[in-house]
């Protein structure tokens, strides 16, 4: 064979095994990524298992932590609930501290019964519950106080006036927006009428004597109204007339409560609030400068309410209902958790029960 053709032939023999190692090496390298890559995945998937399966059960410690708070006997003979408790500054804290655990975790306690009950606005809402409504039972009380009225449409009367202080005003979307059932969103009067239809048992649109808001539920469609009390705040949403903007506005001064725990604790409850159940602006702010420092105590309360007998039935200076919020961020997994939680007994011998808990 020529010299040359030799040559030619190792030449080729060369490239292709050149072309071959690229080949083989690139191969390599894919395979190799893959492989990490899908080790990495698992190892990740493994951390954030591990993540999440510790952050449940320190959500837990952490609520546990609250009903702990919950049940520390008052000190200094202060009998009142009010937001210079430990149950209250446990939100101020930077972070639990949690030895071993890679994360942050925080916990808050809500005074629910600082808030207006909106299943309180129906006077037969309580047959969800199972318990008799106290509307019925003190009819005859209201009867002989003079200027008082039943209590649903004082609770009515009380949310009108924190949706007036929310904004409320009577709005109409377009078709394809579709930001609330009918896209309509009412006046405050109307919106409170538009409640009230979605928490009574009948399928009539609410009219009453005592209160100017009209419902809506005998010409609309049926199945917008559950004809039941609420039994979260996000249910709200569900009413016509509710927007989320709306939503965002009132959460942190509307509760769904059992109808006859409907009374406001002065100590805790926002300023919007205290203006809602009839405290004029002065002595509302006043309450809220004051109680910074000390509770009101019950002989002040009697005070506060000396001439209104509407307002020496809805207001206390203790509470039963709170609510613990615990949020944990890690490296992989942040969640939060919510317990409702009941309290009972006296100052010196309190008992704390969680009635459920939401873990998100």
């Amino acid at each position: 064979m020529p010299v040359a053709a030799m040559t030619s032939q190792h030449t080729n023999e060369s490239g292709f095994a050149l072309i071959l190692t690229v080949f083989v090496v690139a191969l390599a390298t894919l395979l190799v990524m893959s492989f990490a890559d899908q080790t990495f995945a698992y190892q990740r998937s493994v951390r954030n298992y591990t993540e999440r399966i510790q952050a449940d059960f320190v959500l837990k410690s952490a609520l546990n932590l609250g009903k702990v708070l919950l049940e520390l006997p008052k000190v200094d003979g202060v009998n009142e609930d009010w937001l210079g408790e430990p149950w209250a500054l446990i939100a101020g804290a930077p972070a639990l501290p949690i030895e071993g655990l890679n994360g942050e975790v925080r916990l808050a306690i809500v005074d629910e019964g600082g808030k207006i009950n909106v299943n309180a606005i129906a006077s037969d809402s309580s047959s969800s519950f199972g318990f008799p409504y106290p509307a019925q039972v003190s009819q005859q009380q209201t009867a002989q106080t003079p200027g008082a009225i039943d209590p649903a449409s004082f609770w009515k009367s009380a949310l009108r006036e924190l949706f007036v202080s929310a904004g409320f005003v009577r709005e109409q979307y377009e078709r394809n927006e579709t930001r609330t059932l009918g896209n309509t969103a009412f006046g405050p009067e109307e919106q409170v009428a538009a409640i009230h239809d979605w928490i009574d048992s009948d399928s009539n649109s609410h009219s009453s004597a005592n209160f100017p808001g009209q419902g809506i539920e005998s010409s609309a469609d049926k199945a917008w109204f559950y004809n039941r009390v609420f039994r979260t705040i996000s249910e709200l949403a569900l009413v016509p007339g509710m927007t989320p903007e709306r939503m965002s506005r009132i959460a942190p001064f509307v509760r769904t409560s059992q109808p006859q725990s409907s009374k406001v604790n002065i100590n805790t409850a926002p300023l919007e609030v205290l203006l809602a159940i009839g405290i004029p602006e002065s002595q509302a702010r006043e309450i809220f400068a004051e109680r910074t420092n000390l509770p009101i105590d019950s002989a002040m309360l009697q005070n506060i309410t000396a001439g209104d007998a509407q307002l020496a039935r809805v207001a206390a200076v203790t509470s039963q209902e709170f609510s613990a919020f615990a949020l944990i961020k890690m490296a992989n997994v942040t969640r939060w958790a919510r317990a409702s939680i009941n309290v009972q007994g006296s100052t010196t011998s309190r008992r704390a029960f969680i009635n459920g808990i939401e873990i998100m």
